[in-house]
């Protein structure tokens, strides 16, 4: 109930609301995974980077092919501007799970970002044919991400068709 709770909450954006439902839960199962992924993705709608951070690494240390504790380290380095270092995460998730359309977007993103345009062409391309097969907005992950669908697919279809590939937005800081 608790799981399904914070799921609706930081579906309805909502993270600290969603944290407390999370505390009580995470007290009573230290080890929980689901439940230190759910808060590490409530961290990072509030943009506490470190602490999703710390959160996922604690998930990675029990499950070194956590795919949502890959995503959750390859956003963090995402938004801190490190290029390599959310590549080189959302490699590791395409890894831990190679049908997952979420890991092949994204790994496409940073691909892109990085200006490596066959790399991005081949992860848009798998990341549509996993999309097609199962178009769930979250992917089948524990995570409650939402995606628009629709949006991805169209994303997906035109940069797999791109000659050349720019990055949508600037990354900002090093990389």
């Amino acid at each position: 109930v608790r799981r399904d709770e914070a799921r609706r909450l930081i579906r309805d954006k909502r993270p600290g609301e969603a944290r407390q439902a999370l505390a009580a839960w995470m007290a009573e199962n230290p080890t929980d995974s689901e439940a230190r992924l759910l808060d590490a993705f409530a961290l990072l709608h509030l943009r506490d980077g470190a602490a999703a951070a710390e959160q996922a690494s604690r998930v990675l240390d029990r499950e070194p092919w956590s795919v949502e504790a890959c995503l959750i380290m390859g956003f963090v380095a995402r938004e801190q501007g490190d290029r390599a270092e959310a590549g080189r995460w959302f490699k590791q998730a395409v890894y831990a799970r190679h049908d997952c359309w979420v890991a092949q977007y994204y790994l496409g993103e940073a691909h892109r970002a990085a200006g490596a345009v066959d790399q991005a062409r081949r992860a848009y391309k798998v990341a549509l044919l996993h999309l097609e097969a199962s178009p769930d907005p979250d992917g089948g992950l524990a995570l409650p991400l939402g995606l628009p669908v629709r949006e991805v697919r169209f994303l997906c279809e035109r940069h797999a068709e791109a000659r050349d590939v720019a990055p949508a937005a600037p990354w900002v800081g090093k990389g």
